[in-house]
């Protein structure tokens, strides 16, 4: 293997529907090696495709740190070039400051993960999925 995103889509065709990973909480959930693959070549297409974010640009990912859905963020960055930056709002206090909302958006679907931030040329910008789509908005300059 050359590369940790070798060793997933190695494992994906090795492994398939086995469980890669069980999160035990409120609500359980397992992901397999198949599934985790997917998400992961869906965020590192995303971001190198239609966000178009420069390879060694740093993204801020809101999430839990036990969660499926963050290691997927993790190693889609890394198969994109991308340095992932976490913040889990559960540790927030202190680090994170809030202040005035920036972006309010009904996108009419179950959201299926915190926001991320990324820029390009210096432009700020926030993802986050919905239902079956990635909606990404620019903030006002």
């Amino acid at each position: 293997m050359d590369s940790l995103a070798q060793l997933v889509a190695h494992a994906a065709e090795a492994y398939g529907d086995r469980i890669a990973f069980r999160l035990e909480a409120a609500a359980p959930e397992a992901w397999s090696y198949r599934r985790m693959a997917r998400a992961v070549e869906a965020i590192a297409s995303e971001l190198r495709g239609p966000c178009a974010i420069p390879r060694g640009e740093r993204v801020l990912v809101w999430g839990t740190a036990s969660s499926p859905r963050l290691t997927s963020a993790y190693l889609g960055c890394i198969r994109a070039g991308l340095v992932l930056v976490p913040v889990d709002p559960r540790s927030a206090d202190g680090h994170v400051h809030y202040g005035t909302l920036l972006w309010k958006a009904a996108i009419g679907g179950q959201v299926n993960s915190g926001p991320m931030s990324y820029s390009v040329n210096n432009r700020q910008y926030i993802a986050v999925a919905a239902g079956t789509a990635l909606f990404s908005f620019a903030l006002r300059q």
